[in-house]
């Protein structure tokens, strides 16, 4: 059902001087309540409400019709703080219409208090103020979480009552597909002689945002065509990645307009798989995805159906793979706040990178130099791209660095080759996985024996100064992890892993514990020995005392 007759039909049931009983039903998120709210305040703003008073209540957990009368009693509100909604001020004043109901009930309170004690003074006082229910909208949120004590045929009861008694309008919201099959069936019972209209509020993606970004800013501008690409109708999801750019924005303030408009590409497609995880690729697919070697692995016909589906998902949304300022993202949706450390490092080194792009930088130019003229003598090409990989080493990629070299080889300067060689890795933090990931994965070029020699020698060299703790959190936190964690984890002995256990405390001790044994059941000698090393570092615990061994025990680790 379009929005707009269900907007349209909200504004007329306001506005009408009837007493009716409104039903909206829609899925759990899609903004029933926020899209209520949202019309009843623009009724309340053009003056279209018949009524002067409003009372909204959520039955999530209400247990009795005693406790809801009163409820309704209490949040009701006149139309100046519809939005604000009841306080002590607005109960004063519900108190102060009823005052002389409850005087002229005394005799019925002390009677009851006698032969029932407080409880029945409480219930006399109680249906005393529900009498003062009249004229007024009722607003009833989220029919199908009423506690178990309270049926739907009594909630429906009740707005009968009020329609026919009373002079309400009632507005019901319900999840219907949240209700028992019981209620279900009592729902279609009773709908029929109850409810005078009843809507399905079932927003498209382009509908949501209209109902989500009521204020247009520059953030929700760019979230919109996200949004709308992904398919995303939840209202309370889009609230969550909006409030989530918002943030981000802030921290990207003094950065290209290039940097902020990725990250909020990002946010988008972390929200969808954060918040709706029915509904998008994991997280830690989204981490690890690049689109070259899906390309190559679709060629060889070795991807997992799954994989192919959310490829094509992925690819059709435009994210290609993921950078540091993406997964810094990314970790941001998942904890739900930012390390601005790590949004401001992937930043800088994507903003370096605009700055140096390959339109604008040396070593482009000489390629094009190469490509796009015959009239251009041999010497002035490769002078152009020695000179220019010089000017601008540290933003040129193993791919094009390996043709540059290989090309001056080709031509005998083999001198300003090695140059290029030893310049490439003496930059300050070079990635030494990218030769394998950009070359050898699906570089068409033989890589250059000196620059490959180079790129084994720096990894033979690295030294891994992480924290192979907080590494092994973070493999359970992102289930997601890479070949450098590996080597890091297999490098520790069976005492290093028993002091990493020995150091964690807490709800995530664990599951760190389980998924450290895990390991050991993957393929390759790498797995095999950090499973020998976990088993043996917990072997050595539970020695330490019975209660211990007892818990590694039900591990599933031999202790004797």
């Amino acid at each position: 059902m379009s929005t707009e007759i269900v907007k349209s039909e909200i504004k007329r049931f306001l506005s009408s001087n009837d007493a009716e009983v409104l039903c909206i039903k829609g899925k759990w998120g899609v903004g029933k309540t926020f899209a209520w709210r949202q019309y009843l305040s623009e009724a309340e703003s053009d003056k279209k409400l018949h009524f002067a008073k409003y009372a909204y209540v959520s039955l999530f957990g209400v247990n009795s019709l005693d406790t809801l009368r009163y409820s309704i009693f209490e949040n009701t509100v006149s139309n100046a703080k519809l939005m604000s909604g009841a306080d002590v001020s607005s109960l004063t004043e519900r108190w102060e219409s009823v005052r002389g109901s409850v005087r002229k009930g005394m005799p019925l309170l002390s009677a009851a208090a006698i032969k029932f004690g407080g409880s029945g003074a409480a219930e006399v006082i109680s249906r005393a103020a529900f009498l003062a229910v009249r004229d007024q909208y009722v607003c009833l949120d989220d029919l199908e979480r009423a506690g178990s004590s309270l049926s739907i045929r009594d909630v429906l009861g009740l707005a009968s009552m009020l329609k026919e008694q009373r002079r309400c309008k009632v507005i019901l919201l319900l999840n219907e597909e949240q209700l028992s099959e019981l209620d279900k069936a009592e729902l279609q019972r009773q709908i029929e002689k109850v409810v005078d209209v009843s809507l399905i509020f079932d927003p498209t993606p382009e509908e949501a945002v209209a109902i989500a970004f009521a204020r247009e800013t520059i953030v929700n501008q760019k979230l919109t065509s996200k949004i709308v690409k992904l398919g995303i109708t939840n209202i309370r999801v889009i609230k969550k990645i909006e409030r989530l750019a918002e943030r981000l924005a802030e921290l990207l303030a003094a950065y290209r307009v290039e940097i902020l408009d990725q990250g909020i590409h990002a946010i988008a497609l972390g929200g969808l798989s954060v918040l709706q995880p029915d509904n998008a690729p994991p997280i830690a697919f989204i981490r690890r995805y690049n689109s070259l070697l899906s390309a190559m692995r679709e060629k060889k016909d070795d991807l997992p159906e799954v994989d192919r589906q959310w490829s094509a998902f992925i690819e059709d949304y435009g994210w290609y793979h993921c950078d540091e300022l993406d997964a810094a993202v990314i970790d941001g949706v998942v904890m739900g706040y930012f390390d601005e450390t790590a949004i401001t490092n992937g930043a800088n080194i994507n903003q370096s990178n605009l700055e140096n792009s390959k339109e604008n930088n040396e070593v482009s130019k000489a390629w094009r130099l190469y490509h796009d003229s015959f009239n251009v003598d041999d010497d002035e090409i490769l002078d152009a791209l020695y000179f220019g990989s010089r000017s601008c080493i540290a933003n040129i990629s193993p791919l094009n660095i390996n043709g540059t070299i290989s090309l001056l080889r080709e031509f005998g300067r083999h001198v300003q080759a090695d140059e290029l060689v030893n310049l490439y890795i003496a930059q300050a933090e070079p990635n030494i996985d990218r030769l394998d990931e950009e070359l050898r994965m699906w570089g068409s070029e033989p890589v250059d024996r000196a620059l490959a020699l180079a790129f084994e020698k720096l990894k033979a060299d690295f030294v891994d100064t992480r924290n192979p703790r907080d590494i092994l959190v973070a493999m359970v936190t992102n289930r997601s992890w890479n070949d450098a964690d590996m080597v890091l984890l297999a490098s520790q002995s069976a005492e290093e892993f028993e002091n990493i256990f020995e150091s964690i405390e807490g709800p995530n001790l664990s599951s760190v514990v389980k998924f450290a044994l895990s390991l050991g059941a993957h393929d390759g000698p790498m797995y095999k020995q950090v499973g020998e090393r976990v088993t043996t570092a917990l072997q050595s615990i539970a020695q330490k005392s019975p209660m211990r061994k007892r818990r590694i025990a039900n591990l599933g680790v031999a202790v004797e």
